[in-house]
């Protein structure tokens, strides 16, 4: 159960990152589309960006990259973020959000960095996840 319980906390300080962007400025980050409710939205791209991120270690060892230690690690999730938000608000009409700008993005994905990393080291600390 360890092996996703730290998913499902990712999962979560994701979508709760989404909503609060969202509410804090909704003319850059949007939520929703003609087919798609902004509830939907918010679960699928907290749920497609969470997978991406997920993936970013085992990807990296994949091609026998390095992930590195303390600040490496953060430049390595920062920019896994940024291509994961990108990407995802590249497909706005499907999967329900979309970003005004290309330093929204940035904006976003510098914040997540920092939370996620809290989150996780919170998890790690009282071992409700596995590294």
């Amino acid at each position: 159960m360890k092996k996703y319980t730290g998913f499902l906390v990712v999962w979560l300080t994701n979508i709760a990152l989404i909503r609060l962007a969202n509410s804090l400025w909704p003319n850059n980050f949007v939520l929703g589309s003609l087919t798609m409710s902004a509830f939907t939205g918010t679960i699928f791209t907290a749920l497609a960006w969470t997978t991406l991120i997920w993936f970013t270690e085992p990807i990296l060892k994949r091609f026998r990259l390095n992930l590195g230690k303390g600040m490496q690690i953060m430049l390595v999730y920062l920019a896994a973020n940024f291509v994961s938000l990108w990407l995802i608000s590249r497909l706005g009409p499907a999967i329900g959000f979309g970003i005004s700008g290309i330093v929204w993005v940035f904006s976003l994905a510098f914040v997540a960095n920092i939370v996620q990393y809290g989150v996780w080291l919170l998890l790690t600390k009282f071992k409700l996840a596995e590294m």
